[in-house]
């Protein structure tokens, strides 16, 4: 289930709800980017590690079949 985080630090009290808000994790409109883009370059790395594992495992079972 997906439920938003509050904008602000007043909506999340007056909602009950104890996770921080936007406003609060991040303290202006660039450091959201800046997590966004840290978290996408981390996937990005992640991804790209993943594929060459992937594509060195292929190579391995190939050379055993062979």
């Amino acid at each position: 289930m997906f439920i938003p985080f509050k904008l602000t630090r007043s909506e999340r009290l007056a909602a009950g709800d104890p996770r921080l808000s936007l406003e609060e994790h991040y303290t202006s409109n660039t450091g959201y980017i800046e997590a966004v883009k840290k978290a996408g370059e981390e996937l990005l790395k992640a991804v790209f590690c993943f594929r060459r594992i992937w594509y060195q495992k292929l190579k391995m079972q190939k050379e055993t079949i062979l």
